[in-house]
C-alpha cells in the first residue's frame, strides 16, 4: 500500500511528499518517508530550523471519526523519517 500526500494549498515552488510502502497497514509499526522540496530540489531538513522543537510536525486525520496521530520525524540521511503506527485501516 502507497500513501502520498500533495498538499492542497501550497507554497509556489514547494512541495511535501510522504510515501508508505507496506503491505499490511494496521497494527503494525511503520515508516513514513517525507521529502520536501523547493522549485523542484529536495531540501535537506537538517538545515531547517525547529518549530515548537521539531523540523516538521505531520498530523494524520481519519476522515470517518476524525480520529488522528501527530508526528514529529527524526532527520536521517537528509530526509524525514516518520516512525508510527495506525489502529486501523481507514486512518
Amino acid at each position: 500500500m502507497e500513501l502520498k500526500y500533495d498538499p492542497q494549498t501550497t507554497v509556489p515552488g514547494q512541495k511535501a511528499t510522504l510515501t508508505l510502502t507496506l503491505q499490511k497497514f494496521s497494527n503494525c509499526p511503520v515508516m513514513i518517508d517525507g521529502i520536501l522540496k523547493k522549485d523542484g530540489k529536495e531540501i535537506n531538513p537538517s538545515t531547517l530550523d525547529n518549530y515548537l522543537g521539531a523540523k516538521a510536525h505531520v498530523v494524520v486525520v481519519s476522515v470517518d471519526d476524525k480520529e488522528y496521530i501527530h508526528v514529529h520525524p527524526d532527520v536521517e540521511n537528509g530526509r524525514h523519517k516518520l516512525h508510527t503506527s495506525f489502529h486501523k485501516q481507514t486512518i
